[in-house]
C-alpha cells in the first residue's frame, strides 16, 4: 500500500518504520515529541493519546480533511 501511494503521489514520500513492539513504538514517539521532532503521522493507542495531548502534539485530522486541499465532498464520509 505504501509503495502504491509513493508511486502515485509524488513528491510525497511515506517511509514505513517497524518498531517490532508497541512499547518500543511508544518510547520512540514520546522521545521524538520531547525532542521537538515528532513524526508527521503515527499509530497510537488510547493510553498514549492523553500524554500526546498534554504535550501539545496532536493535530485533529479534520484540519487536513476539511482544508481547501483536503477531501472532496464525494471523498468525505
Amino acid at each position: 500500500m505504501i509503495d502504491e501511494f509513493n508511486e502515485t503521489h509524488p513528491p510525497i514520500y511515506v517511509k514505513s518504520v517497524n518498531m517490532r513492539s508497541y512499547q518500543t513504538l511508544s518510547q520512540k514517539i514520546m522521545g521524538a515529541v520531547l525532542g521537538g521532532e515528532p513524526p508527521q503521522i503515527a499509530q497510537v493507542y488510547e493510553s498514549w493519546t492523553e500524554e500526546l495531548h498534554y504535550a501539545g502534539s496532536l493535530v485533529p485530522i479534520e484540519k487536513f480533511v476539511n482544508s481547501k486541499d483536503g477531501l472532496s465532498q464525494q471523498e468525505s464520509p
